[in-house]
Order: C-alpha cells, then sequence, then structure tokens
C-alpha cells in the first residue's frame, strides 16, 4: 500500500507550482519554497532568500556580509597563484642546488631556497563551489582562498582576516 503524498512539498517543483497552489511569490519566500536564484525575483527578494537560508557556512556569510564577488575571487587567485619569472629563477635555483649537493660541489654554509615560489596552482571553480557549499577542501585550497579574499579586503581598505574566519 502506497504512503499518503504530502500536501505540500519542501522542494522547487517549477516556476509555476506556486501559482497552481494560489501562494504569492512573497509567501513562497516566507515559506522557503522558492528557487535561490529566480529569474522573475527582483535582487532584493533573492538578497533576502539567501540571508534566510540555513545552511550557510563560515566562508558563504563572510562573501555577502564583505560583499565579495566569487567570480572576482577566482580572479584574483589566479592573478596572485600564476608563476612568475622569479619563481621560475628560484625553482631552477633549488634544482641546481639539489644536483651541487648529490655531486658533492656545493659548499657546506649555501642555501637550497630562500623564498618560497608561488604554488601556480590558483581557486578552482569546482574547488570554490565545493567551499562555498561547505565541502571539504584541502589546506593548501583554503590559504589560497584566504590569500585572494585577504588581497580584496585590503583593496576595500578592510583589515585582514585569518583562517579560523572563514573556515
Amino acid at each position: 500500500m502506497r504512503a499518503a503524498r504530502p500536501t505540500q512539498a519542501r522542494f522547487y517543483q517549477g516556476p509555476r507550482a506556486h501559482k497552481a497552489r494560489g501562494l504569492s511569490r512573497l509567501k513562497l519566500a516566507a515559506t522557503g519554497e522558492a528557487q535561490m536564484f529566480s529569474v522573475t525575483a527582483s535582487p532584493t527578494q533573492t538578497r533576502e532568500l539567501r540571508l534566510t537560508m540555513v545552511d550557510t557556512n563560515k566562508l558563504t556569510s563572510f562573501l555577502d556580509t564583505n560583499k565579495l564577488s566569487g567570480k572576482r575571487l577566482l580572479a584574483v587567485s589566479h592573478k596572485l597563484e600564476t608563476l612568475q619569472r622569479e619563481d621560475r629563477a628560484i625553482k631552477l635555483a633549488k634544482r641546481q642546488g639539489k644536483k651541487a649537493l648529490a655531486a658533492g660541489t656545493a659548499k657546506e654554509g649555501d642555501k637550497l631556497e630562500v623564498t618560497k615560489p608561488r604554488s601556480g596552482r590558483p581557486i578552482t571553480p569546482r574547488g570554490l563551489a565545493s567551499a562555498l557549499a561547505g565541502g571539504t577542501l584541502s589546506g593548501p585550497a583554503k590559504n589560497r582562498i584566504l590569500r585572494a579574499v585577504n588581497v580584496m579586503l585590503e583593496q576595500k581598505k578592510k583589515d585582514k582576516v585569518e583562517l579560523k574566519t572563514l573556515f
């Protein structure tokens, strides 16, 4: 025997499902049944829906309160993490130092690396989506997001944040 179907579903049923049930968009927003990014909803309604969602994480709420864009975050991360000429020179010196150390021609006072090069791996859209959804991220990915957020905050003349503020 089949179980009785609920009279009101708690998931999105299509763009005109609220009209069939006699609900206005405002009532839908109050009950939380609307789609988050609706084409017909005004920006204020979409913002209100976004604020009423309960499953937001620290990063999402931080980006919303400081008005930081995810697309801008990806662009800043790409600019920060892209390998530059000096990074390649640092890596080359490190490789040559290891060869010299293995051959025995290196002096004992030589340091293999003075500064750390950039990683060359920016935040990916998939990684950012995972972070915004509250998924798991590796430590280096969290640090890349932190560096990009701090650069964006610096541009807005705000104070830098720590990792535990975002995650």
